[in-house]
């Protein structure tokens, strides 16, 4: 059995969902045979019953069902959304600095912070904004900040105006929602 666990969060319904239905050793099987193994419902056990006759495994005897009550609401409409897709084991995730800095580029290029002043960027106090023409302002020694708070500098390399940037990344992927998102800021 190993110790990653990709089907963590699902309910034993959708794993019954996801078994494919073919006899030998399967991938995905095997993964839900493996969660399973952390499981004791008796549907899971009736499943890794299952998962382990279709494996060709001697299977241990499933528990006999108890009858279970008839559901009396109405089911949710999270029930009726269908399960995800099945996850495939991923490799050992590593802390690697370029990988670090991609994904954060990701991050700031698909959530860009937009404003139309820079005094936005501050809260809308126009006097925490430092002008690097009258030289940068930590070279005199530490600012003073607010009574109570911290001061922290945030260094903007770049900006772009809205619009035109999200008109041009509609154009090319094509966004067939009907609300666009607004691309004023």
């Amino acid at each position: 059995m190993s110790t990653h666990r990709p089907y963590i969060d699902l309910g034993i319904d959708q794993l019954e969902k996801l078994v494919v239905d073919m006899p030998g050793a399967n991938p995905i099987n095997d993964a839900l045979l493996d969660e399973l193994h952390h499981r004791n419902t008796q549907r899971a056990l009736r499943l890794r019953g299952r998962l382990e006759k279709m494996r060709g495994r001697a299977a241990s005897p499933a528990p006999k069902a108890q009858p279970q009550p008839q559901q009396t609401t109405k089911p949710s409409p999270d029930s009726a959304r269908k399960p995800p897709p099945p996850l495939v084991p991923r490799s050992r995730v590593a802390n690697d600095p370029e990988n670090i800095l991609r994904a954060w580029t990701v991050l700031e290029v698909l959530s860009p912070a937009s404003f139309r002043m820079p005094a936005d960027l501050a809260g809308g106090d126009g006097r925490r904004v430092a002008r690097f023409d009258r030289g940068l302002p930590w070279e005199n020694g530490p600012g003073k900040a607010p009574q109570g708070m911290r001061l922290y500098f945030q260094i903007v390399l770049g900006s772009l105006s809205m619009s035109p940037a999200m008109e041009q990344l509609l154009q090319r992927f094509a966004d067939s929602r009907p609300e666009r998102p607004n691309g004023r800021g």
